[in-house]
């Protein structure tokens, strides 16, 4: 189970071992699911939640039928895995701030000036009163 996404844990091995028991009746697939939200709901490590609903499942299935639920959605779980692992490497935009240095950023400590863009034909921020040219040509 530490191979298998918990998303895929969740959702799809779940399923999978519901349907393949014949025998659960509604209200244990009801406590089940309730169960493995109640993991879900909770802020532990996803690997250890997926082993965690593993242990879940197999109080129901035994660990022979979880054996096979999960040897039969190899590929599923691959996928997932690569879904899981794609979302891991997403960039991280706190992280991209945070590497950012006062060296990187412009300098904009010096009396009067700004790190803002002037206009095209706008008087310079030093120069007070003078004015610009609009782009008509005027004053």
């Amino acid at each position: 189970m530490r191979s298998v996404p918990v998303d895929c844990a969740a959702q799809d091995l779940a399923q999978y071992c519901c349907d393949a028991m014949q025998n659960l009746s509604a209200s244990d697939e009801k406590m089940l699911n309730t169960r493995v939200a109640a993991i879900l709901s909770g802020d532990g490590e996803p690997s250890i939640n997926a082993m965690r609903i593993g242990m879940v499942l197999m109080e129901y299935t035994g660990e022979t039928l979880l054996a096979e639920a999960v040897e039969r959605l190899k590929p599923e779980i691959a996928d997932a895995k690569k879904r899981a692992d794609a979302r891991a490497e997403t960039l991280d935009l706190n992280a991209l701030a945070a590497s950012i240095t006062a060296d990187d950023a412009p300098a904009n400590t010096e009396a009067g000036t700004s790190s803002a863009q002037a206009e095209p034909g706008a008087a310079p921020p030093d120069l007070p009163g003078v004015a610009g040219k609009d782009e008509r040509g005027g004053t």
